[in-house]
């Protein structure tokens, strides 16, 4: 039978693996899906955040994650429309707090830029936005005239400390981060003498050369290990 299995699974991305004895001699392969499932398993209070959550669906990959095992946590996003979305999607989730904030280190409010809701070019736009008025332009350079949809959009804002301090959060076991460049500001928020979470996926590609080379230095000064989800996105995690 297991050879048949074996056989089988060729075509595909998957192995069948004896869980035991890879775990023992570290043959497991390192991917998102096993650094989730572990940490999962060894904390049953699983708690995460989630900033840049859009309308919690869209080109989300922890959204099934999240609601298959019922994970309480917070989802961050600043836009209007989307924030609404976010709460239809997860209205029978309870255990899900939206937020209606931008995560930033200074003030109430800060001016965002987006592609105007009604004028929706393509679906990796809808709802995406930038500290930056350029972003859009210089990061999507297939989407022609980019400059005449965008407009501004001001949101309330908050300090990654005192979210967490506001909604009492004790731990955190994933931090994803999805801000379109904004991703190593966000982390460089974190105090990780207060809280340390144990899982941090963001966002790598919109970052210069620069700032993801201190961005790993920091992460790793802190322990973490990292794993390279995709051409985007990273996972600093710790070994636990």
């Amino acid at each position: 039978m297991i050879k048949i299995l074996k056989r089988l699974l060729i075509p595909t991305d998957y192995q069948l693996v004896k869980t035991i004895a890879a775990i023992k001699t570290s043959q497991l392969p390192i991917t998102r899906e096993y650094i989730f499932a572990h940490r999962l398993m060894r904390n049953k209070d699983f708690f995460f955040i989630q900033i840049g959550a859009n309308d919690g669906i869209m080109c989300d990959d922890i959204y099934e994650f999240v609601t298959s095992n019922r994970l309480p946590g917070l989802v961050v996003e600043p836009l209007s429309d989307m924030f609404q979305k976010l709460r239809e999607n997860y209205a029978e989730f309870p255990m899900v707090t939206p937020v209606k904030k931008a995560i930033f280190p200074s003030g109430e409010t800060v001016r965002l830029h987006r592609v105007k809701p009604e004028h929706n070019l393509r679906n990796d736009l809808d709802g995406i936005a930038s500290l930056s008025k350029d972003h859009h332009i210089k990061s999507r350079k297939h989407a022609s005239n980019l400059s005449d949809y965008m407009i501004e959009e001001e949101v309330p804002c908050i300090h990654f400390q005192e979210l967490i301090k506001s909604h009492e959060v004790k731990h955190i076991d994933l931090l994803q981060i999805d801000t379109e460049g904004f991703d190593f500001e966000i982390i460089k928020m974190i105090d990780f003498g207060v809280i340390k979470p144990s899982i941090i996926r963001y966002e790598y590609k919109h970052l210069s050369d620069s700032d993801h080379a201190q961005c790993i230095r920091l992460l790793k000064d802190q322990g973490y290990l990292f794993h390279k989800d995709s051409r985007k996105d990273m996972i600093a995690y710790l070994e636990q």
